[in-house]
């Protein structure tokens, strides 16, 4: 149902409730018997009188009660609001303020398709899943293996060590809980953020120190270094 097409069926309803309401249908005793009919549901409704067509009509108008095709379906969940596509395939969700999700199930698995604001270039991006990439890995036991990692899992790791010229002179390796590698790059990457900012002079070592400590306190946790009050050595950034 195209908005022109519903913009077409609110104004015949709209002109049907005033032509119901001047024939003075409001009152059941002036109703035909095959409109009260409709207007009870064969006796099982009160039907509305004057002043409940005439909310009925203030509702449509101000659009506090809009028309919904029975395909659409849309329900509203906080800013989003999902609703069936133009096809029983597709499923449609609407980001209020900023675009559209939409769903669509092929033959081959899943397309995602993100669309914005903007009139002119409206695609964001697009996303193709094969049914494959949602099937259980197999390992060479034949039993499933999750492709999310269950609670516990570990990561194997590996520490090298350098000398004084920078030089690799050993590699230690260790298994890692997912839930700590996982913190460590976070911590990690902000660091480089930082850094590269401190080098274009839009940090400070404040900045450094914060990060630092963070990710110092995650390789910690994991086990991975021993605790250290030994103060940092002093960083030189040149031009």
């Amino acid at each position: 149902m195209t908005p022109a097409d519903k913009d077409q069926a609110l104004h015949t309803i709209l002109a049907a409730l005033r032509t119901y309401q001047e024939l003075g249908y409001g009152d059941p005793d002036n109703r035909p018997d095959d409109i009260h009919e409709i207007a009870t549901n064969g006796g099982d409704q009160i039907s509305m009188d004057d002043a409940g067509i005439a909310k009925l009509c203030e509702m449509l108008n101000f659009g506090d009660l809009e028309l919904t095709h029975k395909d659409e379906q849309a329900t509203q969940t906080g800013p989003f609001t999902v609703a069936q596509g133009d096809e029983a395939t597709r499923l449609n969700i609407e980001a209020q303020g900023l675009g559209t999700v939409q769903l669509n199930r092929t033959g081959e698995g899943l397309v995602i398709d993100v669309t914005g604001q903007n009139e002119d270039n409206p695609i964001i991006g697009s996303l193709a899943l094969l049914e494959s990439d949602f099937s259980a890995d197999i390992d060479s036991s034949g039993s499933q293996q999750d492709l999310i990692p269950r609670p516990g899992a570990m990561v194997p790791v590996a520490l090298n060590t350098f000398d004084a010229q920078g030089n690799q002179v050993d590699t230690q390796s260790m298994d890692i809980p997912v839930h700590q590698v996982s913190d460590i790059i976070d911590h990690a990457s902000q660091l480089v953020v930082v850094m590269r900012d401190m080098g274009a002079g839009n940090s400070g070592i404040e900045s450094f120190d914060q990060v630092y400590s963070q990710l110092e306190e995650a390789i910690v946790t994991a086990d991975i270094v021993d605790p250290c009050d030994r103060p940092l050595p002093t960083l030189h950034l040149l031009d």
